[in-house]
């Protein structure tokens, strides 16, 4: 079976546009559109990172 199709899209997953991943990082953070206007409440929830909040590059415990 051989099928042409005309155009094309690239294999595999879209990729991540920085866009996306600014809406789930405040997602996270529980931070909205809003809340990146006041200076003072950004500021406070961005300044330092939370590990607890981390989803990736998490190493598994060895015991």
């Amino acid at each position: 079976m051989n099928i042409t199709v005309d155009g094309g899209r690239p294999r595999g997953r879209p990729k991540t546009r920085w866009l996306d991943r600014i809406e789930e990082d405040m997602m996270v953070l529980k931070l909205t559109e809003e809340d990146a206007f006041n200076r003072r409440k950004w500021r406070n929830q961005t300044r330092y990172a939370d590990p607890s909040s981390w989803e990736y590059g998490q190493e598994e415990e060895k015991d």
